[in-house]
């Protein structure tokens, strides 16, 4: 499903492969893959997102990839559902999903704000990580029932997908949503256009601290894209 991606931690190099801005690997310092995991704090569509502490810091860590989570939408979107690509097709199929797989938007929306020097218009990225064999088996131990079979858990009543967690932090925001605050976030939106990141999830549910921290579901490639899937409708017609 990923034929281009890394194999192991050696084979990590800044992603997605394919012109423009990337996102540095994570920088253990040296040091192994010591990630101490504290809680399980949500779901959404495209990821799990849990506590973790490393190197004697908090971070969040959001969980990708198709072990743990599928995402079900138009192939011409996302290109996880390409499961019968044929070899002759692979090279077109990994130009899509470089640019429209969710883990690809983050790596390619981080990049660019760290090369833009605007890494304050969202909540800092410090990298990704490859998570190894042992880190799977601890969070599958840690936290044995949740759901890491590539579908979205649904609570009774909700129609979103939305966890409990997150539908916490939903709340929590709204209640710090103050016109000084709502005024900012604007701001912000009208300078992420100008560097090139459209069609953020503007929503609570995404938001810590008046920051932006999901850009999995991009569609700059799509909007580009369409236009040459409708000239190919046009020419069947």
């Amino acid at each position: 499903m990923y034929p281009d991606w890394p194999q192991s931690s050696a084979d990590l190099v800044p992603l997605p492969l394919c012109d423009g801005p990337k996102l540095k690997p994570f920088d253990f310092q040296g040091g192994g893959q010591a990630i101490e995991f504290l809680d399980y704090l949500g779901e959404g569509s495209h990821a799990h997102v849990f506590k973790v502490q490393i190197l004697g810091k908090i971070y969040a860590l959001k969980l990708t990839g198709a072990k743990f989570r599928f995402v079900d939408v138009d192939c011409r979107r996302n290109p996880q559902n390409w499961h019968d690509t044929k070899e002759e097709e692979l090279e077109v199929t990994s130009a899509f999903y470089h640019y429209a797989e969710p883990f690809s938007c983050e790596c390619r929306a981080f990049g660019r704000l760290q090369e833009a020097g605007h890494e304050e218009l969202a909540l800092q990225c410090f990298g990704y990580l490859l998570l190894d064999e042992d880190n799977e088996r601890a969070i599958y131990t840690r936290f044995p029932k949740t759901n890491f079979n590539g579908e979205m858990s649904y609570s009774e009543g909700d129609e979103d997908g939305d966890t409990e967690a997150l539908q916490l932090g939903h709340q929590l925001v709204e209640s710090e949503l103050q016109p000084a605050l709502v005024t900012k976030i604007l701001g912000d939106l009208r300078l992420l256009q100008q560097l090139g990141i459209l069609r953020i999830d503007v929503a609570t549910r995404q938001m810590i601290s008046g920051k932006l921290c999901d850009f999995s579901t991009l569609e700059t490639f799509q909007l580009t894209n369409d236009d040459y899937l409708t000239f190919d409708n046009m020419m069947f017609d």
